[in-house]
């Protein structure tokens, strides 16, 4: 697996432009990231739609847990699997302190009325916005 080192790369496009609403209804993709969030959905028995996961190992190596799930990605035989380098990774995502490692993901597009209820399920969208929000309109 060739490493990916630039911006310019059609990968690296794509995973930026899911930054913007419009892109992730256009494709109706969008990622996750981290390093939890990643071993949860790799060992769920539930279908979550993976197109493709992409990681920085110069990020991921030195974070707790980052070794071993490094060594699960590289067992994975069906889902296509991109190295990028640690700049590009940091330009991809929007995170300020990035765990190295994004899954993306086809959007679910059922109803809430096709949702069991002994299923558990929190929807969360923008929370980076909430932050911002709230840092630029309180005053403490």
């Amino acid at each position: 697996m060739d490493k990916i080192t630039s911006k310019s790369n059609e990968k690296v496009k794509y995973i930026k432009s899911l930054n913007d609403k419009k892109y992730r209804q256009k494709y109706d993709m969008f990622y996750i990231e981290g390093i939890k969030v990643i071993e949860e959905i790799m060992k769920s028995k539930k279908a979550i739609d993976i197109t493709f996961i992409a990681y920085s190992k110069d990020i991921l190596i030195n974070l707790n847990g980052g070794k071993e799930l490094l060594n699960k990605l590289k067992k994975i035989k069906n889902i296509s699997i991109y190295e990028l380098s640690k700049e590009v990774f940091e330009y991809v995502v929007e995170t300020k302190t990035p765990q190295g490692v994004l899954a993306v993901v086809k959007k679910n597009n059922s109803q809430y009325k096709d949702i069991n209820k002994e299923d558990s399920i929190i929807i969360l969208d923008r929370l980076q916005d909430l932050r911002k929000y709230w840092n630029n309109n309180t005053k403490c």
